[in-house]
Order: C-alpha cells, then structure tokens, then sequence
C-alpha cells in the first residue's frame, strides 16, 4: 500500500492569501497580486492606474525542500509595493513587511485541501526605495525566504 504524496505549497498563493487576509495591510486600500493586470481593452491609463493601484506583488523563487512528516519549502520571496506617493508607498511595504514576519497564527488551505502554514520568515533585504520607470510610479521592494511546512497539523 502505497502512501498518498504531499504536494508542495504553491508559496505564492499562500503568502498572497495571507497578505489579502491582514487588515494592517489591506485598510491601505491594496490589491495584492503576483503579476500587475495589463489594461483592459479601451481601459485609458489613468482607469488602469485607478483600477490597479495601490499595489502589492509577490514573487517567489523556488528553494530546497525536506520530506519529513509532510514537507517543509523554502522560498525566497520578492515583495514590490507601488502607491501614489513614495510615502504611502513606504508605508505599504512597511506594513507588508511587519505583517510578513507575524505570520504564528496563519493557517492556508488550498483547491486540492493542501494544508500549510509559515515555519519561518527571514529578512534578506529590508524594505527599500526602487524606483520603477515601467509604471513611472513610487515603488518600494523588500525581499525575505519563508519557509512553509505542509501536509502535517501543526
């Protein structure tokens, strides 16, 4: 009889449900995505601005993984923030960043009934000014490795 495998956590759907789920980030008014939205059809620049931003995306890049009882996924994980003004954009990935670094108490259950939850967070960089000439908009970036244990009630 063989065992039923564990998938790996998707990393960037579960810290973007988690960002989606913290009213410290949220109350900002973001939109947390994974890609910036292209502009809809007839969409002027500005209704694409008003639509898509402030913003919050997420980038993972894969890491190591450990089978264990479930499996642990390491990630390490660019966050860019986008607002209005380089401080409210500041304030955003501030936010973002504090949230990410409290994450005890967040559990993800994905389409499949993958369970997972954090293990770690680890700064690698601290929020910092990046401007962007693509959106010609304040941006601020920070990234961090996050560990994400799955399969395994904690």
């Amino acid at each position: 009889m063989s065992a039923t495998p564990i998938l790996l956590p998707d990393v960037e759907l579960v810290v973007v449900d988690f960002f989606r789920e913290q009213p410290f980030v949220t109350e900002l008014g973001a939109n947390v995505y994974t890609e910036l939205p292209g502009h809809r059809e007839g969409e002027t620049q500005q209704q694409w601005e008003s639509r898509v931003f402030p913003a919050l995306r997420v980038n993972g890049f894969p890491g190591g993984t450990t089978r264990g009882p479930g499996v642990m996924l390491q990630a390490r994980l660019q966050v860019d923030t986008w607002a209005t003004s380089k401080w409210d954009t500041s304030r955003l990935a501030r936010r973002a960043f504090a949230a990410l670094h409290d994450t005890r108490r967040f559990r993800h259950e994905d389409a499949d009934g993958l369970v997972s939850w954090f293990n770690g967070v680890a700064t690698v960089n601290p929020p910092g000014w990046l401007p962007d000439e693509a959106t010609k908009r304040p941006r601020y970036m920070f990234d961090v490795n996050v560990i994400l244990r799955a399969g395994v009630q904690p």
